[in-house]
This record gives C-alpha cells, structure tokens and sequence, in this order.
C-alpha cells in the first residue's frame, strides 16, 4: 500500500505538470476562460478535478511506459512523450485525427512531446538539480518570456466567440495562479520520484484496457485514416522495445530532490512571464506565431525521426 501510495504521488505530480505545459503554458482556450472565471468569481474546483482526472490517465501511461520499456534515453523519452501526446489528443479529443498526417504531429509531438515531456518534465526539473543558481535564473527568465511570447498565439483569431487578447491585469492573475499550479506539480512529482515507480499488472491491465477503449473509440469516426495513427503508434512500441536494454541510471538525478531554495527561484518563471507580456502589450509588437508554429512542427517531426533511427539502432546490452 505504502508503494502505490508513492505511485499515486508520481501520477497526481505528473499529471498536473504536464497539465501546466499542456493546457495553461500554452493557453487552451477553454482552461484559460476556466482561470480567469475562477480568479473573478472563485475557484472553479470541480472544473480543475476533471480536467486533472483526464491527465491523470495520460500521465499513468506515460509512466508505465517509463517503467516497463526501462526508458534510458532522450530518444526513447521523446517517444515516450509522443505516446503521451497521442493520448491527450486522441483518447479523450480526436485532435490528433483531424488532419492528417499533420494532426499525427502538431500537437502530439511537437508540442506535448517536446514542451510538455522534454522540457517541463525533464530538463526544467534537472536544471533545477544541476545548475547554479544564477544560471537556473537565467532559464526560468527564457522560460517565462517564452510563454508571454506564446500567450499572443490566439490575437489574430477572428472566429465568433475566439479568446479575446488577456489584458496586462489577467495575464498578471493567471500566470501567478497557473505558476503556483505548476511549482507544486514539481514538488509533488519529485516526491514521487524518490520512490521507484513499479505498477502492478493489475493497474497496467486497467490503465491499458481503458486507454484501448477510448482511443479506439474516439477514432472510429475517422476510420479508415485512423489507421494511420495506430500504425505509428505500434511503430513507436517497437522503438522502445528495440531500446529497452540500453544503459541505466539515466533518470537518478530526478531521484533526489533539489534544494528547496529552487522551488522559491522558480517563481521568477511566471513573473518573467507577467513582465514580458506588459512589455509586449506597452511596446505593441507582434510575433509571427504562425511561423513559430511551423518551426516547431518541423522540429518535433525531425526530432521524432531522429528518435526512432536512435531506438531501432540501438547496441543491445548483455
């Protein structure tokens, strides 16, 4: 019991990181309308509950998947964090159907793979075990101007009904309200982490049955095309099976936490973000988000390849 207590630490960590990087460091439309409401007219508790069940699902098998193909890489994490993505795009939401083969990449891989997974899960959380203080400053100023950058995605969106642009006050509420989500997501997540995550094949059996359930489901009304995904899905499993014997100990500096001075320095993150995006609303410029789009769909395509070839290829360990 005291095991799946741990596993249960892992999972609610987890999920609510990749929940950050997910939904609020990218500004969904739907979670963002969720916060303001809460910060105007108390907190939305129920509303957050479900959306953090669902990533719950999602960060279960992210982990299972960690565990079970003994994950030892950056290659076999980015493909590990595309399984994740297509889970958040395609069990619950058929995003990742809706175009394809696009959709089998923006958002799955480019963005959820390689923001939510790489960076927001991994490197952010080794920085904060490796760096000097002054340099992890330095990568939560990137990190913060960053999303203010990102939070202009939605300005030019003139469909009925769009997210209007977050004044200077909302965004000030939300990044504060969003980036305490996401320290404490941190703090649980490397609790979490001091315990070995080892699921029963009675929770791998739920979450997997589960899972197959609804990403058959969701993409029945996209067959035959939906065939697709499942085929670079299985492609993917393969990889990491190919790469499950690589060397260990890749993950033992996420074992320990860090000093719990770092959890204070990591409010400079949103407040980065809070003073980047009034400097963007006082000085008026405008970034070309759709070009940054496309950078990043083209990296998460390049990165995933490069992945695979790394997995498949991989020298096998006696």
């Amino acid at each position: 019991m005291t095991a799946l207590f741990w596993r249960l630490v892992s999972v609610l960590g987890t999920a609510l990181l990749l929940m950050f990087f997910s939904e609020y460091f990218f500004l969904n439309e739907g979670p963002v309308r969720g916060m303001l409401a809460s910060l105007s007219s108390g907190f939305d508790l129920m509303g957050f509950l479900e959306l953090a069940m669902y990533y719950c699902l999602f960060a279960y098998v992210f982990l299972i998947v960690l565990d079970r193909f003994s994950v030892s890489s950056i290659a076999a994490l980015v493909l590990a964090g595309s399984l994740y993505g297509w889970a958040a795009e395609a069990m619950i939401v058929p995003v990742a159907h809706e175009a394809p083969p696009i959709s089998w990449f923006w958002t799955s891989v480019s963005w959820h793979a390689l923001i939510d997974v790489i960076i927001g899960w991994y490197l952010i959380r080794l920085a904060m075990r490796c760096l000097s203080a002054p340099m992890l400053i330095g990568v939560f100023i990137v990190t913060g101007l960053g999303w203010a950058v990102w939070a202009t995605w939605f300005w030019g969106d003139a469909e009925p009904g769009a997210l209007a642009p977050l004044s200077v006050e909302q965004f000030w509420g939300y990044v504060l309200a969003t980036g305490a989500i996401w320290i404490g997501a941190m703090i649980l997540t490397d609790r979490g982490a001091m315990h070995s995550f080892q699921a029963s094949w009675l929770e791998i059996g739920l979450v997997g049955l589960i899972s197959t359930g609804l990403l058959g489901f969701t993409g029945l009304a996209f067959f035959p095309l939906s065939l697709g995904l499942l085929v670079l899905i299985s492609l993917t499993f393969a990889a990491l099976t190919r790469a499950r014997n690589g060397p260990t100990g890749f993950f033992d500096r996420l074992k320990q936490p860090p000093p719990r001075s770092r959890y204070l320095l990591a409010a400079i993150m949103p407040l980065a973000a809070g003073l980047g995006y009034w400097g963007i609303i006082a000085s008026g410029i405008t970034f070309g988000i759709e070009d940054i789009i496309l950078v990043l769909l083209f990296a998460g395509v390049l990165i995933f390849i490069w992945a695979m070839w790394r997995c498949f290829t991989v020298k096998q360990t006696a």
